[in-house]
Formats: structure tokens, C-alpha cells, sequence
């Protein structure tokens, strides 16, 4: 499978189901190298050849909705990747794109699926707390941004002297998703 062929597949009429289908695919296909190279060009590069602006946002999007799908349900295919995803998370910009990299990254933090250095745990500690302090960013990113920060609070060695000032920030005018959230994670 080509990064043209996951473009293709990436760019049909949206339905329910998308991600799982689409993710089933590249995965049967054998395709996750070019699903990480596309995600390169979209997040890294910021180019697909002849792609404008918004087609490539969506592409990326609908990227990281499938490979946030092939992650959970079998993230033995993810191994290989593992650097390549550290790489990418703080680059990401778009706003939808960044809810499943954050939802992965807190999995693989939680479960201690890769071990990285301390380079790569510290560049996606910025990029949660820049996502956090953003006032544009959806609340489900900033749940997952929090959710990674934890994890990360015994690797790098800054993330407990802020989180409390990013909990109390989120704690100003939170919506009750968000109520609930920092309830859990002050007792934690």
C-alpha cells in the first residue's frame, strides 16, 4: 500500500465506522509505513504534492483518526513506530489531529510501551503544555495533554512544579466533563 493509495482511501465520503475500516485496511495491506510517511508529510512537511492547505489538514486528520484506531487495536504493529511517533507529536498543529495523538501518547506513557529519552519525553511535555495554555485548543485535547503530563510527571523533572498551575488553570470557568476530570486527577 502507497501513501497515494491511503490518500485515496483517506479522502471517501466520511461514514461510520471510518477510522476502524480505514485502519483494518492499511493494516490488512500492510500499509502503516506509508500511513506514518503520509503523517510525516502532513504534520512534518506540510506537503503532499498538489494537496492545498485544507485537503491536507483533513488528510492528516483522518490519518491520525486511523492510526489512533490501528494503535488500540493492535499496538504490536505500533512497535517499529514508536520513535517516529515521539518525532512527530509536538509538531502536530491541527487541532482535531492533536485529540489522537494525545489519546495514544497517554496509553503508551500509561502502559510504558517505548522507552524514550529524555530529549523525546521532554519535547511532548512542551507541546501538552503548549496545547493546555492554548486557549483554541478543544477540551478533549487538554484532557489528553494533562493525561500525558501525568505520566510524564517521574520522567521529566520540570512536570510537577507546573501541573498543579495547569490544574488550576483548567479549574477556571471548566466545563463538567472538565469538573469531573480534575476531581480525578487532584485526588490522584
Amino acid at each position: 500500500m502507497t501513501k497515494q493509495d491511503i490518500i485515496t482511501l483517506l479522502t471517501a465520503d466520511f461514514y461510520e465506522g471510518f477510522a476502524e475500516q480505514c485502519g483494518k485496511i492499511i493494516i490488512e495491506q500492510q500499509g502503516v509505513d506509508a500511513l506514518f510517511g503520509l503523517l510525516t508529510d502532513t504534520i512534518v512537511i506540510f506537503n503532499v504534492a498538489g494537496m492545498k492547505k485544507d485537503a491536507l489538514s483533513r488528510i492528516g486528520f483522518r490519518a491520525a483518526y486511523a492510526l489512533d484506531y490501528i494503535y488500540f487495536s493492535n499496538n504490536k504493529v505500533f512497535d517499529k513506530y514508536y520513535q517516529n511517533f515521539f518525532f512527530i507529536f509536538p509538531l502536530v498543529t491541527n487541532e482535531s489531529t492533536k485529540r489522537h495523538f494525545a489519546k495514544v501518547m497517554a496509553d503508551i506513557l500509561a502502559k510504558d510501551n517505548y522507552l524514550a529519552e529524555l530529549a523525546d519525553y521532554e519535547s511532548v511535555a512542551s507541546a501538552c503544555v503548549d496545547w493546555i495554555i492554548n486557549e483554541k485548543v478543544r477540551v478533549a485535547v487538554q484532557v489528553w495533554a494533562v493525561e500525558c503530563l501525568i505520566r510524564l510527571k517521574g520522567r521529566v523533572g520540570w512536570v510537577p512544579d507546573i501541573l498543579d498551575d495547569i490544574l488550576d488553570k483548567l479549574s477556571i470557568n471548566p466545563s463538567p466533563g472538565m469538573i469531573v476530570r480534575l476531581r480525578g486527577w487532584r485526588n490522584s
